[in-house]
């Protein structure tokens, strides 16, 4: 069972490591993605707690941790992708309706979207 999401960097050549506890309570961090926008990392992840989708931003050396979905258990088995221009992707299953669903931040507004995938399709 994990504890605690978090993050390990290293600055010197990989003789030291720092490590930045970003979520700590419940059963966070399964199903996680990680891409990097800028220097910076974007996770998406599943928050075990409330069995939601979760995403976790680090922005000017600060964590900020969005919730993309909670409707229902899912957020597991994520996939995140950032488009050039910083906008972050993530597509996640929702066990409990059996579907592969999205979720996207534009323009800094995180929202999932209200239907499934389907064929290959991405909702608006």
């Amino acid at each position: 069972m994990l504890v605690a999401l978090t993050w390990t960097t290293s600055a010197f050549a990989a003789t030291q490591f720092v490590t930045q506890t970003i979520q700590s309570f419940g059963n966070v961090g399964q199903f996680s993605s990680l891409e990097l926008s800028s220097g910076d990392p974007r996770i998406g992840y599943w928050g075990g707690v409330r069995q939601d989708l979760k995403l976790a931003s680090r922005i000017g050396g600060a964590w900020v941790i969005e919730t993309a979905d909670s409707t229902s258990a899912l957020g597991l088995h994520t996939s995140l992708a950032v488009t050039p221009s910083g906008d972050v992707r993530i597509s996640y299953y929702d066990a409990t309706a059996g579907d592969l669903k999205y979720a996207s931040r534009t323009a800094g507004v995180l929202r999932d979207s209200a239907s499934a995938c389907v064929s290959g399709t991405v909702p608006a």
